[in-house]
C-alpha cells in the first residue's frame, strides 16, 4: 500500500478539490460525548453542515471512540464525509484541562481508515484540523 501525506495549511471546510480526480473528501473532527457541539471547529462544522450537527445530537450518549459519517455533499466526482470522532470526555474545565482521549482518537483513525480503505473508484483525501489541540487541551 502506498502511505502518501501531504501537508497543507488552509480551510479545512473549504477543501482544495483537484477536477482531474474523483476524490472522496474525508473531514474528521473530534467530539465530545455530552452533547456540546458549539465551540471550537465543532461550532464551524455546525453553520456550514448542520446535519452534522443534527447526526450527532442524536447519536450522543456514546461512549468515546465512536465515530459518526455524515455525508453533506453527495457531489459524484467529490463527496465531502464530515466524521463526528467522539474521542473527547466532557468539555475542558478546572476538573477536567485534558478532555481528548488519545487512545479514543486512535479507534476513531482506525475507523476511518477500514471505512476508506473497501471504496472503489476514488481517491481518499482527508480534510482535518489538529485533532484535540483546541478546546480538547491536547497537544
Amino acid at each position: 500500500m502506498n502511505n502518501f501525506y501531504k501537508e497543507i495549511f488552509g480551510n479545512a471546510l473549504e477543501p482544495i478539490i483537484e477536477p482531474e480526480l474523483n476524490k472522496l473528501i474525508i473531514t474528521p473532527h473530534v467530539c465530545n460525548n455530552i452533547r456540546k457541539f458549539g465551540a471550537g471547529f465543532a461550532k464551524a462544522v455546525a453553520k456550514k453542515y448542520p446535519e452534522a450537527k443534527k447526526q450527532y445530537l442524536q447519536g450522543t450518549g456514546q461512549p468515546p471512540d465512536n465515530c459518526q459519517f455524515v455525508p453533506v455533499n453527495e457531489s459524484v466526482s467529490h463527496p465531502i464525509i464530515i466524521v463526528n470522532m467522539i474521542a473527547q470526555n466532557g468539555v475542558r474545565g478546572p476538573n477536567n484541562p485534558t478532555p481528548i482521549k488519545y487512545e479514543a482518537l486512535i479507534k476513531c483513525m482506525v475507523c476511518i481508515r477500514e471505512f476508506i480503505l473497501p471504496l472503489t473508484g476514488f481517491n481518499s483525501s482527508i480534510h482535518c484540523c489538529k485533532f484535540g489541540s483546541g478546546l480538547a487541551g491536547g497537544d
